[in-house]
């Protein structure tokens, strides 16, 4: 056990009681330093308990305590990235939803715009004024095919050529 050779604080108030005061009449000391000595060796230091027995259920508390302030830490570390990935999909999604309409909306206006071509073409088919015959079978075209080519042999480069010492697969 830890002994210090200053004594404390109470047991120094408990000394300073038992010493006799000085007499009022004289104003001197009593005479007896050793009853002060011997005061003095009886006192004892006694060690604090730094560290007090803790019940099993507090400690469990506490360790709970311990792991419910990292989880609260990491949720509100989290809590800003979470709602900024939030804020940034909804923009894009609504810049992405725009311009989906506007293609749409132009989409429409083209298919508007191919059916009035064909109804003005068919318009003006029926009109003779334009010099458009209806086909018939005297009058059409036939065209004869080409003439096929020979196929260009390519020269076999070894890369190409399977090499049966290889241990590498061919995909590679």
């Amino acid at each position: 056990m830890y002994q210090s050779k200053s004594p404390d604080l109470h047991s120094q108030a408990a000394i300073t009681s038992k010493v006799p005061r000085r007499s009022r009449k004289t104003g001197a000391m009593p005479t007896k330093v050793a009853e002060l000595g011997r005061i003095q060796q009886k006192q004892q230091v006694r060690e604090l308990n730094r560290h007090p027995a803790v019940p099993p259920w507090l400690q469990s508390l506490l360790n709970l305590q311990k792991g419910a302030k990292v989880v609260f830490a990491i949720v509100m570390g989290t809590i800003p990235i979470v709602y900024g990935y939030t804020v940034y999909t909804q923009d894009q999604w609504k810049s992405q939803h725009g311009q989906l309409n506007r293609l749409r909306a132009r989409e429409q206006q083209q298919m508007v715009m191919n059916e009035n071509l064909k109804y003005q073409m068919a318009e003006s088919a029926e009109q003779s004024k334009n010099g458009l015959v209806p086909p018939t079978p005297d009058r059409m075209v036939f065209i004869s095919p080409a003439p096929a080519r020979p196929l260009k042999q390519r020269p076999q480069t070894p890369a190409t050529s399977p090499n049966p010492g290889s241990q590498t697969p061919q995909g590679y």
